[in-house]
């Protein structure tokens, strides 16, 4: 009897360190959640950077692929200047040894550009310019990948899908 006790000790105990590493491993992606979405609305795109694997790739919702953390990051600034505040609620998130993903939807608020007059302009007379910007809200999901290196969460795949905008 005492040995079977022992062994189902020992299986317990294992168990429950399974578990806790996975809650740790769990709470990890979260913090990369958080310090990306926190990085992104800031405009620290360096510090975006850092959070890619040197082969991460990121597919926008417009099909283009970006390989590689300066591309991705080139691509960051075009659409930051755009963007007011990001929101994201994760729908599934989790981790299983050096792996783990996060995915769920976003909300955005972008800058719609005005009308603009450069160069040598000369007005005379009554005249309107209208076209003055605004703020567009977007809508989409996001599916990330993430890979434990050297005791780091760093992202390897990630994927944003703008919903179409309803009139």
């Amino acid at each position: 009897m005492k040995p079977l006790f022992l062994l189902l000790s020992a299986f317990v105990m294992v168990a429950v360190a399974q578990n806790a590493l996975a809650a740790s491993g769990d709470d990890e992606i979260a913090q990369v959640r958080n310090e990306w979405v926190a990085n992104f609305n800031a405009g620290k795109v360096d510090a975006l950077a850092a959070m890619y694997s040197a082969d991460a790739v990121l597919l926008n919702g417009k099909g283009e692929r970006f390989e590689g953390p300066a591309a991705i990051v080139a691509y960051l600034k075009t659409i930051h200047g755009q963007t007011s505040t990001l929101k994201l609620t994760v729908d599934k998130f989790g981790s299983s040894g050096d792996l783990g993903y996060d995915s769920g939807s976003f909300q955005n608020a972008v800058s719609t550009g005005g009308t603009v007059i450069g160069g040598s302009v000369r007005i005379s007379g009554n005249m309107t310019i209208g076209g003055g910007g605004g703020m567009r809200k977007v809508e989409g999901n996001f599916a990330v990948i993430l890979k434990k290196d050297h005791g780091k969460w760093l992202i390897v795949e990630q994927i944003s899908i703008e919903k179409p905008s309803t009139p």
